[in-house]
């Protein structure tokens, strides 16, 4: 599959930052890289649990669900007494 220009552009811009997470990763935690990249075993299920979470969000998001999920959760806490954002 070919990628236009523009897109590859992007796509070399967008590696720079991810490869300097890498190796202050690296540097502090005295991890290989390839236990970040996609040597990493559990590299595919992550990938495939955050794309879920990202659509169940997007979902929540279109149908306006979350803000109502959100009122729901402060009107608990506050039920609960532990409803620190009312400090805010």
């Amino acid at each position: 599959m070919l990628v236009p220009a523009r897109a590859a552009a992007v796509l070399r811009r967008a590696g720079a930052p991810c490869q300097l997470c890498r190796l202050s990763c690296k540097r502090t935690t005295g991890l290989e890289p390839a236990t970040f990249g996609l040597g990493s075993q559990r590299s595919t299920s992550i990938t495939v649990v955050s794309g879920v979470v990202l659509v169940v969000m997007g979902v929540l998001l279109y149908t306006n669900e979350l803000t109502r999920l959100n009122s729901e959760a402060l009107t608990l806490m506050e039920d609960l007494g532990i409803n620190f954002f009312s400090d805010l």
